[in-house]
C-alpha cells in the first residue's frame, strides 16, 4: 500500500487541489503537511502520562472536567460538554439548533455517514448536494435542493 511520502503529488496536476479528507494537504509551495503528527511538548506528555497513570481517560475526571471548563469559558458559554465523538458533536448540535422530525438538512453527498446519522437521528431527512470540482458541497445546487 502507498504511504503519503511514496509517491510525488506533482504527477496529480491541477488535480492535487482536489485531496480530500485525511491526505496530505498541500501548501502553496507544493510541500506535503502532515496531517495528524502528534505535538507533545513536555506539560502535553505530562498530562497525558498523568491521564492514562490514574486510568481517568474515558468518560469523566480531572482533565474533562478542566477542559470543559476551559471550552466554556473561552467561548464564553455557561457549559460546555465534551463528547466521544464527531457523531455525537453533530447529533448534539443538530438537536441543539431545534432539528425536528420531517426537517431537512442540506449536507454534501461526499461526505462521512455520521454526517446523515446526525440527521437520520433525530427524524430528520438528508438531502445530498452533489460536490464541486474541489470535493466540497457545491453552493450552486443547494437552492435546487
Amino acid at each position: 500500500m502507498l504511504k503519503a511520502n511514496d509517491y510525488d503529488v506533482e504527477i496529480l496536476g491541477d488535480r492535487k487541489k482536489c485531496i480530500p479528507g485525511h491526505e496530505p494537504v498541500l501548501n502553496r509551495t507544493g510541500e506535503v503537511i502532515s496531517v495528524c503528527e502528534p505535538d507533545l511538548d513536555e506539560k502535553a506528555l505530562k498530562n497525558v502520562t498523568e491521564a492514562v497513570s490514574s486510568t481517568w481517560i474515558s468518560s469523566r475526571g480531572k482533565f474533562l472536567t478542566d477542559f470543559e471548563n476551559l471550552f466554556a469559558e473561552k467561548v464564553g458559554a455557561k457549559y460546555a460538554v465534551a463528547v466521544n465523538s464527531g457523531t455525537s458533536a453533530l447529533h448534539l448540535a443538530l438537536a441543539g439548533f431545534g432539528l425536528q422530525e420531517g426537517d431537512e438538512v442540506i449536507m454534501p453527498a461526499s461526505t462521512m455517514i455520521s454526517t446523515a446519522f446526525s440527521a437520520s437521528y433525530l427524524n430528520a431527512t438528508p438531502v445530498f448536494v452533489d460536490a464541486d470540482e474541489f470535493y466540497q458541497i457545491d453552493p450552486a445546487l443547494i437552492e435546487k435542493k
